[in-house]
């Protein structure tokens, strides 16, 4: 899964979110000889900002590479898996590693982890709030953070030879780049060809292409899950959303994304989404339209162009709708607020 074009300052974000607490277990932080180092098995509760984080785990002053996973997700095991590779191979010396784990069952992540022995922290997040902190919140989502608690890279688990060079990079920055601090990578999302190969099956079993959703004036593409709490300020808004849009020619469609398909059909069956609601139970989906955090909102001009890419923040929506439609400013509003969370 590669990352977006999200430049949202996450210092802004962590300082309005409290961290879960973590768990060290003495497994994951012995030395080669077994012994155990000071302090594991405690209670961590790290401050909201990510040089606490850091600072938490005495990683201040480190790059450091986040797995955001869960256990039981294939993908999440992959990533964990190489993590432990690169760490005890020594592969990128200057590379610190932790793993999130999303997993609402400690007793379960406990013994998975006591097997898997990783070598590296694991901070249990099972309320997710740092990884809505870290607009991490679809498994798996590896964050790069530099030496002064930025994070410089969101997506999925990069090649060996990218993250060498920016470790690299970043181990050459003397001073503090600021909370604007450059992301190192983008990624151009063929969204025109997309829409022709993207078929989905909607709540009602029936299967289509995003394609076939277009317009005249393009199509809104909401994509959420059914446990993030931003994406459910998204889906509760939709239908003044849709119905703002569907007056200037642009259908909309939500896209929910990681989620089992009984678990998708219950939850949509108790909501008015204003909208069609298609659902992808794989990370298919999620990899192809580079969909690193729910909500992520994409609006697309008639010819399937991307003319917003970003958080449910409507009032940005408004203003990319009067640019790719050619209106006045001022001309389109939405009567609802959204979330600059997810």
């Amino acid at each position: 899964m590669e990352k977006t074009q999200c430049r949202r300052t996450v210092l802004n974000v962590l300082l309005t979110l409290s961290l879960s607490a973590a768990v060290l277990l003495p497994a994951f932080l012995s030395t080669g000889c077994g012994e155990k180092t000071a302090g594991s098995g405690t209670e961590r509760k790290p401050a909201a900002s990510p040089e606490a984080f850091l600072r938490t785990y005495q990683l201040q002053g480190h790059v450091v590479l986040v797995e955001f996973g869960t256990v039981g997700c294939p993908l999440s095991e992959k990533g964990l898996l190489e993590m432990k590779r690169l760490n005890r191979e020594k592969t990128i010396p200057d590379l610190s590693y932790v793993r999130v784990e999303g997993s609402k069952d400690r007793e379960t992540a406990r013994d998975y982890f006591a097997g898997k022995a990783p070598g590296f922290v694991i901070h249990y997040d099972s309320g997710a709030s740092v990884a809505q902190a870290f607009d991490a919140t679809v498994y798996p989502t590896f964050v790069l953070i530099d030496k002064f608690g930025h994070v410089r890279y969101r997506g999925g688990m990069p090649e060996v030879a990218k993250l060498v060079d920016w470790v690299a990079t970043l181990e050459g920055e003397m001073s503090d780049p600021g909370g604007e601090a450059a992301l190192l990578e983008t990624v151009s999302v063929d969204s025109a060809a997309l829409l022709t190969v993207t078929r989905l099956p909607d709540v009602d079993g029936r299967i289509t292409t995003l394609g076939s959703r277009m317009g005249q004036g393009g199509l809104l593409v909401v994509f959420v899950d059914t446990s993030c709490p931003f994406a459910g300020t998204a889906i509760g808004e939709m239908p003044i959303v849709a119905g703002k849009l569907a007056g200037y020619g642009i259908p909309s469609v939500l896209v929910n994304i990681g989620n089992p398909e009984q678990e998708v059909r219950e939850f949509y069956a108790k909501r008015q989404t204003g909208t069609a609601v298609l659902y992808d139970v794989t990370t298919d989906t999620q990899q192809k339209w580079a969909v690193t955090s729910v909500p992520t909102v994409v609006l697309l001009d008639g010819r399937g162009k991307e003319g917003y890419r970003g958080n449910a923040v409507w009032a940005d929506l408004a203003r990319a709708t009067e640019k790719t439609l050619g209106l006045g400013v001022g001309s389109v509003r939405f009567e609802a607020q959204g979330t600059g969370f997810g």
